[in-house]
């Protein structure tokens, strides 16, 4: 059974949710589906399209938290001419592939400010003469709702609209209720998929990537820029080799700044697809706690400082790595606490402990939520 199915992802702060519908969208087109990954993001050169066709919308990016004002590329506001025109193309394209299968990332339980646009590609994707199975697809912590009306009008829209909600993640690590409410008329939709593992967006482990003491990384976003910065200050005054690793979020000038401060013990460059090789041959990774970033490093006995993404009232970050702290996987320094000092006494004392262990939790997200996509979509067919 071959499907079309329609991706459809718009990533805001940093690339986390476009890497992993690019996984997802990878892992279907594997299995021989026709795929489309319609993203409304900022373009990302570390995204490889293994085997599916990218449609990119006119994209629109946020500045700091701001997630409810949506900016053009080039910082001026994305108005409702520019919204529109992004529907109408959405829509097109709903419209051309006439997808058995609608998978749209984070909404309805998040982007509530594109909600126009998710809203108009499931309408049209249910005009169809077969209508499509519309599924959501979420990480393992959302964002926690700050008022009850953004609860109720998820769950009527996952009851009205949708087959069914994935949860890329393991209930045995982190449920989903310990970050959005839960109750009986959205609980029969959850599946459990486990981890989605980023495998085909990042190269193999080589042998031949440099090996450093300590791998600093923070994601793809300019709100790492804190962390580069502490890092560096560290670094000169420890024996250790660093590689600090600066996601294309910071801009060009900021970045020829950190490339030039840093001291002879430090190689600072872009992010880079083989990433997880330079996090097999560390001792070391500081990093913050994105999905991606946590995903990469479960499968190895490494040592994990966790400084998490905390600005703007954000809990999905600090939440998982206190999770992982928990059960003996990592040690957190809270993002508030983060100065020269603070990491310092913590790089110390990590270097001075054992390798964490590897975590034992499901990663096979990716091929298990094709799994559920099919005997889902074929199930809802015959019926």
């Amino acid at each position: 059974m071959s499907l079309s199915i329609l991706v459809h992802v718009t990533h805001l702060l940093g690339s986390g949710h476009l890497v992993r519908a690019a996984s997802l969208a990878s892992a279907c087109a594997a299995r021989g589906h026709q795929v489309t990954l319609l993203s409304g993001g900022t373009p990302n050169v570390l995204v490889t399209h293994g085997g599916f066709e990218l449609v990119q919308l006119p994209p629109v990016r946020i500045e700091g938290t701001a997630f409810t004002r949506l900016l053009k590329t080039d910082g001026t506001e994305a108005d409702q001419t520019f919204l529109a025109k992004r529907k109408e193309i959405a829509v097109d394209v709903t419209e051309q592939k006439k997808p058995d299968v609608v998978i749209t990332e984070l909404f309805p339980f998040g982007r509530r400010v594109l909600s126009e646009e998710f809203l108009a590609v499931i309408e049209a994707s249910r005009r169809q003469t077969y209508p499509a199975t519309v599924v959501a697809s979420i990480r393992d912590i959302l964002a926690s709702p700050s008022r009850p009306q953004r609860v109720t009008e998820t769950h009527a829209r996952i009851t009205g609209l949708y087959d069914a909600v994935l949860v890329h993640g393991d209930p045995e690590m982190i449920p989903l209720e310990a970050s959005w409410p839960v109750d009986e008329s959205l609980r029969p939709y959850l599946h459990y998929t486990g981890y989605i593992d980023n495998s085909q967006q990042s190269d193999p482990i080589e042998t031949t990537a440099p090996a450093s003491d300590i791998v600093v990384s923070g994601g793809s976003s300019l709100a790492s820029l804190q962390l580069y910065d502490a890092a560096l200050k560290v670094a000169g005054k420890t024996e250790y080799s660093w590689h600090i690793l600066v996601g294309n979020g910071v801009g060009s000038a900021d970045f020829e700044r950190l490339v030039k401060v840093a001291p002879a013990n430090v190689r600072v460059e872009r992010a880079r697809s083989d990433f997880r090789s330079l996090l097999a041959k560390a001792s070391l990774s500081i990093s913050q706690c994105g999905y991606n970033t946590a995903v990469d490093l479960l499968p190895l006995a490494i040592r994990r400082l966790f400084i998490p993404f905390e600005a703007g009232s954000e809990t999905e970050q600090r939440l998982r790595a206190d999770t992982l702290a928990a059960r003996g996987h990592a040690q957190v320094l809270p993002e508030s606490a983060l100065t020269e000092e603070t990491l310092a006494d913590a790089v110390s004392a990590q270097m001075r402990s054992k390798p964490a262990p590897r975590a034992e939790t499901r990663l096979s997200g990716a091929h298990e939520s094709v799994r559920l996509i099919e005997n889902l979509r074929q199930r809802l067919y015959h019926e």
